[in-house]
């Protein structure tokens, strides 16, 4: 059952290291700038820090329940900033 739960937690921060590779090397966001705020000023890196869940978070995961973690994980904002050439909040599905 740890073995599970463990495997379940090192997937799920794969995948957000995953996601900040992605942004960082552009190949997610709408565009240059959406990648850079939401990767470079720390939208999703501060997220992760706060809840130890940077690169280098290894198993066994002590004290982090899987489904907390996805809770925490869901419960993540990004940030609302707005575009200077068309004056509108920006809006994307990254």
């Amino acid at each position: 059952m740890d073995a599970r739960r463990e495997a379940a937690v090192a997937d799920l921060v794969l995948q957000l290291n995953d996601t900040c590779d992605s942004l960082l090397s552009g190949s997610r966001g709408c565009n240059f700038a959406c990648s850079s705020i939401m990767y470079l000023y720390g939208a999703l890196t501060k997220q992760m820090h706060s809840n130890a869940l940077l690169s280098g978070s290894t198993a066994p995961f002590p004290n982090i329940n899987y489904k907390c973690l996805v809770q925490k994980v869901l419960s993540f904002t990004p940030p609302v900033w707005y575009s200077s050439n068309t004056r509108r909040q920006h809006n994307c599905s990254d």
